[in-house]
C-alpha cells in the first residue's frame, strides 16, 4: 500500500515502444497513493496507440483506481496534470487506450497548443479577404468620389489538428477613399483607392485532455484599382485588383502554461472580374444578375519561435492561393425619378482553398486538414439614407456541409462627395 511515496521513472518518451523504467507488481495488490516522478530527458514526444507502460502487473497483480498519479516535479508537468513533451501532451491513465486494465500508461495526444499557431496563420490571412462588392456600393449614375467604411464580424468552427475542436471569432474594421479617378479613353473609368484596416481574432482549441487559446491583433494598409467598362459602374464588366500588407501581434496560451508571444506579417493580392447584366425592369424596380470570379494569393511570414518550455515552433510561413466563383442577384427599388432607394441582393459563392496546412513543433510535423471546397450564401440590403449617404447590412454562412461552418455579419457605410 502506497502512503504518499514517490518513485522516480526515467523514460525517453515517444510512442508505445519508448524505452522506460517500469514498476512491476508481481502477484499482489497496489493501493493507497504513490506518485510517479517522470524524468523525460531529451524526449521529443510522439503519438501513442495503447500508451507507454510505466506500471505493469503480473501473475494476478492488481491496482486500485487511484493508486498512482504524476508527481508535479515531473519534467514538463503543468497544472492540468499532464506532461508536455514537444508537440504532445501525456497523461497517466489506468488501462491506457485499450491496454491491460490493471496497468498504468502514459498516453499522448497532439498538444492543443499547436493548433493556435495554425489558427493564427489562417486568421491573419483571412482578415484581408474580401470582394469588390463588400466594400464598393456606388449609386447608379453618380460620378463623385466616395469614402467607404465597413465592419465585419465572423464566428468560425471547424475540426482542427488531431480532431481538436477549434473556434475563432474575428472582427475587421476596413475603410478607404478615392485618390484618383479617370477615363479609360472609351466608355469606362478607372478608380484608385487607398485603404486601411484593423483586425482582431481570438479563439480556442481543445481536446479531451486540455485547452489552449489564441489572440491576433494587427493593422493593414493597401491600394486598390478598379476598371469599370461602362460609365455607369452598376452595369457591364469590371476588373478589380488590390494589394494589402499587414503586421500582426500573436499570443498563444496553453492551459496551465505561460503566454507565448510572437509577430507575423501577411501580404495579400487579388484580381477579380464580373459582369453585371440587367435582366428586367419596371417603373419601380430593376433586376440584375452578376457572375463573378476571383483569385486571391497570400504570403504569410512568421519567424521560428522558441517557447518557455524550450520547444521550437517552426515552418510557420506559408504561401497559398484561394479561388472563388460566384453569382449575385440584385433588385434595385426606385423612386419616382428612377433613382435607387434600396438595393437587395442574394449571393452564392464557391470557394476553393488548400486542403491542409502544416508547421513543425520540434521534430514533429503537424498537419491540419482543411476543407478544400466550401459554399457561401449571403444576403443583404442597402438603403439610401441621404442622396450622398448609404448604409449596407449583410449576413452570410460559409460551410462544407460537414466539419467547417462560419457565420458572418457586416455593416457598411458609403459617403459620396
Amino acid at each position: 500500500m502506497g502512503n504518499g511515496g514517490i518513485i522516480v521513472v526515467n523514460t525517453l518518451l515517444s510512442g508505445d515502444a519508448s524505452p522506460t523504467d517500469r514498476l512491476i507488481i508481481d502477484g499482489c495488490n497496489a493501493s493507497g497513493h504513490t506518485s510517479l516522478l517522470v524524468k523525460t530527458g531529451n524526449s521529443l514526444g510522439g503519438l501513442t496507440n495503447k500508451g507507454v507502460a510505466l506500471v505493469q502487473t503480473e501473475n494476478g497483480g492488481a491496482t486500485s483506481a487511484d493508486a498512482f498519479q504524476l508527481d508535479p516535479n515531473s519534467d514538463g508537468y503543468n497544472s492540468t496534470g499532464i506532461l508536455k513533451v514537444g508537440a504532445y501532451n501525456y497523461s497517466l491513465k489506468r488501462g491506457g487506450d485499450g491496454g491491460e486494465a490493471q496497468d498504468w500508461y502514459l498516453v499522448s495526444l497532439l498538444s492543443p497548443v499547436v493548433g493556435p499557431y495554425l489558427q493564427e496563420r489562417q486568421s491573419s490571412m483571412t482578415m484581408h479577404k474580401h470582394t469588390l462588392r463588400d466594400r464598393q456600393w456606388q449609386v447608379p449614375g453618380q460620378e463623385d468620389s466616395y469614402t467607404c467604411l465597413r465592419m465585419e464580424g465572423s464566428m468560425v468552427q471547424h475540426d482542427g489538428v488531431d480532431n481538436q475542436e477549434t473556434e475563432d471569432r474575428r472582427w475587421v474594421l476596413h475603410g478607404g477613399s478615392d485618390i484618383a479617378r479617370f477615363s479609360d479613353g472609351h466608355d469606362g473609368s478607372i478608380r484608385v483607392v487607398l485603404m486601411a484596416q484593423y483586425g482582431t481574432s481570438s479563439g480556442n482549441s481543445e481536446d479531451e485532455v486540455s485547452r489552449s487559446s489564441h489572440s491576433v491583433k494587427g493593422y493593414s494598409a493597401g491600394i486598390y484599382s478598379t476598371w469599370f467598362g461602362h460609365q455607369d459602374p452598376q452595369t457591364g464588366t469590371y476588373i478589380d485588383t488590390w494589394l494589402m500588407h499587414g503586421r500582426f501581434d500573436n499570443d498563444v496560451t496553453g492551459q496551465g502554461q505561460r503566454t507565448e508571444s510572437y509577430r507575423s506579417h501577411n501580404t495579400t493580392m487579388s484580381i477579380e472580374s464580373g459582369y453585371k447584366l440587367k435582366i428586367t425592369e419596371s417603373p419601380t424596380a430593376r433586376y440584375y444578375l452578376e457572375p463573378q470570379a476571383q483569385i486571391i494569393y497570400s504570403l504569410y511570414r512568421a519567424k521560428d519561435h522558441t517557447t518557455a518550455s524550450g520547444s521550437v515552433a517552426s515552418d510557420m510561413s506559408d504561401n497559398s492561393a484561394t479561388t472563388r466563383l460566384g453569382v449575385r442577384l440584385y433588385e434595385d427599388r426606385l423612386d419616382r425619378n428612377g433613382q435607387t432607394l434600396m438595393q437587395e441582393f442574394i449571393e452564392a459563392n464557391w470557394w476553393h482553398v488548400p486542403s491542409s496546412q502544416t508547421m513543425r513543433m520540434d521534430d514533429t510535423t503537424v498537419r491540419e486538414p482543411m476543407p478544400a471546397d466550401r459554399a457561401e450564401f449571403k444576403f443583404g440590403v442597402k438603403g439610401t439614407v441621404m442622396p450622398n449617404l448609404s448604409v449596407t447590412g449583410a449576413v452570410g454562412v460559409d460551410t462544407n456541409m460537414s466539419s467547417y461552418k462560419a457565420g458572418r455579419v457586416s455593416l457598411g457605410v458609403n459617403y459620396l462627395y
